[in-house]
């Protein structure tokens, strides 16, 4: 993406799609430019694998969601060009709702969950309990396995974390060793990685039980006989408001039993050269469908007569 900036500063291109919101301040020449932030489809967030002997736990779970802080890396990380995610399903797709709460940056309350079911700070700081017959205690960290295009957004949540007295540990990844190496053979604590939708919300890919195999993405490894079924009736409602109350119903019981931290939904920027005319974009379901509309482009002229 740098590269592309870069090109489109000397003008070797005439429009760029920005998948990191901080480039847009490298862009030289803004006021002349036609600059489009439209919500995207896709929602970013920390999978915790739910079969993971710490992660297992519901009221861990919910601990890491209170000690993320995600109006920081709305603010820092996406310069406000977004939304925060309250639950698995973007905020511009049917089945999201304001009525439905997330969790909120509350590290008192993860304090509070974790002292309650007998952990204790360390002399690091770091929480850690006996665990069964165990006579040594055992720290309560993870491994949060990212990609280099959201290494900072998995950074930022890391330091929360460990501010909060929860040990983690970053592993940055190609995309390929990702798919190979840990989604394939679900060999993780967890992972921050970004999900997307069509303009249809179906999530039935990345949260049904029996998308826990591969070539499944659930990458939480979640089933919930409820969840299945609110999922498996979704897909067989024609009407779009009861579609939506199922695909809201569904929301509530996986933000209720936490088996993943969502983190925000990032807007698609699109920066055009102001010589380009016509340009109407007002939602994108794809970022390639910003040419759907291409042959209403135009650019003005003059001729001149050697």
């Amino acid at each position: 993406e740098e590269e592309a900036v870069s090109a489109f500063n000397r003008k070797e291109i005439d429009g760029i799609l920005l998948q990191n919101a901080q480039n847009k301040g490298q862009i030289r020449g803004l006021a002349n430019a036609s600059v489009f932030s439209l919500p995207s489809l896709r929602i970013y967030g920390l999978f915790l694998n739910t079969d993971h002997q710490l992660l297992g736990a519901e009221y861990v779970r919910k601990a890491i969601n209170y000690a993320v802080d995600r109006e920081e890396i709305l603010n820092k990380l996406l310069l406000d060009e977004g939304k925060i995610a309250v639950g698995p399903i973007p905020p511009a797709l049917p089945g999201s709702s304001p009525d439905i709460a997330g969790y909120s940056y509350d590290p008192k309350q993860t304090a509070e969950i974790l002292e309650k079911n007998k952990w204790v700070k360390n002399e690091l700081g770091f929480y850690e309990k006996k665990l069964g017959k165990d006579k040594e205690a055992t720290p309560l960290r993870f491994d949060i396995i990212t990609t280099q295009s959201i290494q900072l957004a998995a950074t930022m949540v890391c330091d929360d974390l460990r501010e909060a007295g929860i040990e983690c540990d970053l592993q940055v990844v190609t995309i390929g060793e990702l798919q190979q190496n840990f989604i394939r053979t679900k060999n993780y604590d967890s992972i921050l990685i970004g999900e997307s939708y069509t303009g249809a919300a179906d999530p039935y890919v990345y949260w049904h039980g029996a998308a826990i195999k591969d070539p499944g993405l659930n990458l939480s490894l979640y089933s919930n006989s409820k969840v299945n079924k609110l999922l498996e009736d979704a897909r067989q409602i024609l009407d779009p408001v009861k579609r939506a109350a199922k695909l809201q119903e569904f929301q509530k019981v996986v933000i209720s039993q936490a088996p993943a931290a969502f983190l925000y939904s990032p807007n698609y920027i699109y920066i055009a050269d102001s010589m380009v005319k016509n340009i109407n974009l007002k939602n994108l379901a794809f970022p390639s469908n910003r040419f759907s509309k291409v042959n209403e482009w135009y650019i003005e002229t003059d001729r001149i007569w050697k």
